[in-house]
């Protein structure tokens, strides 16, 4: 079992990601309850962050207890947000933590001190499976983090799914995988269901064949992965003039390979434009 960390988490921003993250990290015990605190202004926000066991607080003056801080506010306002807390955050005590999409390293750097960048700054990209533990994460270290700021980061992330480290460079490219790849996803479920339907299915059967299929599929390829290509596991199941390679042909046919593509390849590009 992962060793428990004997350290005090904030979040500055309450919304679905952060209680995400909040509850992944209690029931994994990577931290105990009584270390996570929420920095929110709203009282019904307050309210609800305490009824679920967390610690509240209103005055960004409670961070200088804490040891992680981590932004989970909106994007545009997390720069405003660095520049609020600057007065209380330590270069030497605190690893900061920026789930922000679209703010670079640099970025938070100069926004929490534009005279020193050599800060304990890491940008990390969940996706919205963390709210089950079956998240994939992906996460860039700025210049001023240590080995134990990694290990920490691993061991809080691996608490809600999986995680990798990437070169900041790559965080654009591989957040179009993780990050918006469960949009995809979800969009071919629902075209599966809908094609059962149009063939006679009833809605609730054609979600769960779907459902199922897929997370059957991912979970052969992953215990084949390394022994044999997708492309084989794809010729699994194909047999000469069969209705599979039928259906394959429609999709090749109708450029489901290259609109795959070309989905990652606009919010690849999308990210780098809204780097900042």
């Amino acid at each position: 079992m992962t060793e428990t960390l004997d350290k005090k988490i904030a979040f500055i921003g309450a919304g679905v990601m952060a209680f995400a993250l909040a509850k992944g990290f209690v029931d994994s015990e990577r931290v105990k309850k009584e270390q996570v605190y929420m920095l929110v202004r709203n009282e019904t926000k307050r309210s609800l962050v305490e009824d679920l066991g967390y610690k509240s607080f209103q005055n960004i003056a409670g961070l200088a207890d804490v040891d992680i801080v981590v932004i989970s506010v909106k994007p545009q306002d997390a720069v405003q947000v660095l520049c609020d807390i600057r007065m209380v955050v330590d270069k030497e005590k605190h690893l900061l933590i920026s789930i922000c999409a679209g703010l670079s390293l640099d970025t938070l750097a100069r926004a929490l001190d534009p005279s020193a960048l050599n800060r304990r700054i890491c940008r990390v990209m969940p996706n919205t499976p963390s709210q089950v533990a079956r998240g994939v994460s992906v996460f860039a270290l700025g210049e001023g983090c240590t080995d134990e700021d990694r290990v920490t980061v691993e061991s809080l992330m691996t608490a809600v799914g999986s995680c990798y480290r990437v070169q900041e460079k790559h965080i654009a490219a591989a957040g179009a995988i993780s990050g918006s790849g469960p949009a995809f996803i979800f969009t071919l479920l629902e075209a599966l269901s809908d094609a059962g339907v149009k063939n006679g299915l009833p809605r609730k059967l054609a979600q769960d064949l779907a459902l199922d299929m897929v997370e059957g599929s991912a979970a052969l390829a992953r215990v084949e992965f390394g022994r044999r290509h997708f492309a084989e596991l794809k010729d699994q199941v194909t047999s000469p003039g069969g209705t599979t390679i039928a259906g394959i042909a429609a999709l090749e046919r109708w450029g489901f390979r290259n609109a795959i593509i070309q989905a990652i390849d606009a919010t690849t590009d999308r990210a780098k434009d809204l780097d900042c």
